[in-house]
C-alpha cells in the first residue's frame, strides 16, 4: 500500500508540475462596467422624468381602457400612425412629459451620458421620440390656426430639445436630429406668412439652439465607449460560451462569427490576437469618423477595402459602423438648419427692403457655409425672389433642382 501511495503522490506531483508550465492567456479588459451614474445634470434629470411621466400616463390610460379599441388608441409609444381621435388622446398622454421638457430645457446641465448596451434598445427613446412627435403636431396645429407666436415658441423648444439629445451616443443623436428635422418641417412652409418681427424671433431662437448644440465629436466619443463595451460583451460571451444575446441581436448574420468563436476555444493561443484585431479595426474606424467629422463631405476619403478576411467582420458591420450614417444625418440636418436660419433672415430682409439681398456675403461665416462643399451655399436673387440651397450628397451644383423629397439632386428647404 505504501508503494502504491508513493507512486500516486509522485504522479500527482508530475501532473501539477506539468500544468504549472502551461501557457495562460489573460483576458484584456476593454471596458469597465459601472453602475455609478455620471455627473448630475438638472436638465437631463428632468428629461428623464419627462420620459417616465409619459410612460406612466400611458400605463394609467391603458388601465382605464375597457375595450380592445381603447387599448389600441392608448398605446401611443409604439404607434407610428395616428388618426385625429388617436392624436388627441396621444397629446393628452404626452401633456405632463411635454411640460417637463419645457421646464427642463430652461435648466442648466449637459447630457448625462452612460455607455449603452448595443444589444438592447434605449429605454427612454420611445418616450423621448413621442414627445418630439407631439411637439411637431402642435407646431402644425398652431400654424393652421394662424397662431405663429406659439408655433415659433414650440419650434424653438423642439429644436433645443432635439439638439440636446445629440450629446449622447449615435442612437441618441439620431433621435435628436430627427426631432430637429420634424420641428423645422412643421413650420417651414409658413415662413412667408410670418411678420418681420416673427421671422427675427424664429431665426434667433433656432440660431441659439444651433449654437448651443453639443459637438459631434462628443457624440462620436460616446459611441466609441459603446463600441468598447460591445467588444467587452463579446469577450464575456466567449468566456461563458453563452451567445444568446448576440444571436438575438444579429440573427443569421452572426452565424459565421459565432461559429468561429466556438472553434476558438480549441486553440486559446489565437484568442488574444482575435480580440486585439477586432479592437484595432474599431479604433481605426473611430479615428476615421473623427477625421470625417472635421471635414466637409466633399473632402472625406472613403473607407479603404480590407485586403484580408477578418473572422469578426460581421461584428464590425453590426456594431462598428454607426458613425458613418450618423455623419450623413448630421450633414443633412446641419445644412437644412443653416438654410432655415438664413431663409428666415432673407425673408425678413425682403419684407423690410422690398428686395432680396444681392449676395449672402454679410451673413455669419459658419451659417452660410454648406457642410457638403465647405463653400458658401449657392445663392441667386432677382428682385424680391431668391433661391438658396445646398449642393447635397452628390456634391454637384444642379441649380437648385429637386424632387418631391427635397433631398436630390440638390438639398433645399421643404417649403420650396
Amino acid at each position: 500500500m505504501e508503494g502504491i501511495r508513493a507512486r500516486f503522490l509522485i504522479t500527482t506531483a508530475v501532473l501539477i508540475a506539468g500544468c504549472s508550465h502551461q501557457t495562460s492567456f489573460p483576458y484584456q479588459k476593454w471596458a469597465e462596467k459601472s453602475d455609478v451614474p455620471p455627473a448630475s445634470s438638472e436638465r437631463y434629470n428632468t428629461l428623464e422624468k419627462a420620459a417616465l411621466a409619459v410612460e406612466s400616463s400611458q400605463a394609467e390610460a391603458l388601465a382605464k381602457a375597457t375595450t380592445k379599441k381603447q387599448r389600441s388608441q392608448r398605446t401611443v409609444l409604439t404607434r407610428t400612425t395616428f388618426f385625429p381621435q388617436e392624436k388627441a388622446i396621444a397629446i393628452g398622454i404626452a401633456a405632463k412629459g411635454l411640460s417637463l421638457v419645457s421646464s427642463g430645457m430652461k435648466q442648466p446641465g449637459e447630457f448625462a451620458y452612460m455607455p449603452h448596451d448595443a444589444l438592447q434598445p434605449h429605454k427612454l427613446h420611445p418616450a423621448w421620440g413621442f414627445i418630439g412627435k407631439v411637439l411637431a403636431w402642435r407646431i402644425r396645429d398652431y400654424c393652421a390656426n394662424g397662431d405663429f407666436d406659439n408655433a415659433i415658441r414650440l419650434c424653438s423648444l423642439a429644436t433645443q430639445y432635439g439638439f440636446f439629445l445629440t450629446g449622447g451616443d449615435a442612437a441618441d443623436a439620431a433621435l435628436g436630429l430627427s426631432i430637429v428635422n420634424q420641428a423645422r418641417i412643421s413650420i417651414v412652409s409658413n415662413i412667408p406668412n410670418l411678420s418681420a418681427t416673427q421671422l427675427r424671433a424664429l431665426s434667433g431662437a433656432v440660431k441659439r439652439a444651433y449654437s448651443a448644440r453639443p459637438s459631434v465629436m462628443t457624440t462620436l466619443e460616446n459611441e466609441h465607449k459603446v463600441m468598447l463595451a460591445t467588444i467587452q460583451l463579446i469577450q464575456d460571451s466567449y468566456q461563458k460560451s453563452s451567445y444568446d444575446a448576440l444571436k438575438l441581436s444579429m440573427g443569421q448574420d452572426g452565424k459565421d462569427c459565432l461559429a468561429y468563436l466556438n472553434r476558438l476555444h480549441n486553440d486559446e493561443s489565437k484568442r488574444p490576437a482575435y480580440f486585439s484585431g477586432m479592437a484595432a479595426e474599431m479604433e481605426e474606424e473611430y479615428k476615421r469618423w473623427k477625421t470625417w467629422a472635421a471635414q466637409p463631405t466633399e473632402q472625406r476619403k472613403p473607407r479603404p477595402k480590407f485586403k484580408t478576411e477578418r473572422p469578426w467582420k460581421w461584428f464590425a458591420r453590426y456594431y462598428f459602423r454607426s458613425g458613418e450614417p450618423l455623419l450623413r444625418m448630421e450633414d443633412s440636418t446641419i445644412a437644412l438648419t443653416r438654410l432655415f436660419i438664413l431663409d428666415c433672415e432673407l425673408q425678413r430682409y425682403v419684407k423690410i427692403a422690398k428686395i432680396a439681398p444681392k449676395s449672402i456675403d454679410t451673413f455669419d461665416s459658419e451659417l452660410k457655409t454648406d457642410p457638403y462643399s465647405g463653400r458658401p451655399f449657392p445663392y441667386n436673387a432677382q428682385g424680391m425672389v431668391y433661391r438658396i440651397y445646398s449642393v447635397g450628397s452628390d456634391l454637384k451644383d444642379n441649380g437648385g433642382d429637386q424632387t418631391n423629397s427635397f433631398r436630390e439632386p440638390d438639398l433645399i428647404l421643404e417649403r420650396s
